[in-house]
């Protein structure tokens, strides 16, 4: 089979996901997750990023829990 999507994820020092990217087969960037969260580790702010052919940013959603 064929690569369709990747998935790059990092972490901040206390294991917890940071940001998370997907990328075409042909290394473009399609999609990212940014996450932020309180002192006390719960989640405070996640944000989705949807990008075109041509990398140009179309869709941005923040969501607080």
């Amino acid at each position: 089979g064929a690569v369709e999507t990747r998935t790059l994820t990092g972490y901040d020092r206390h294991g917890r996901v940071q940001r998370m990217e997907i990328y075409s087969a042909d290394e473009r960037l399609l999609f990212s997750d940014t996450y932020r969260y309180r002192r006390n580790g719960q989640l405070r702010r996640r944000i989705q990023r949807s990008y075109d052919d041509n990398g140009r940013l179309i869709d941005r959603t923040t969501i607080r829990p």
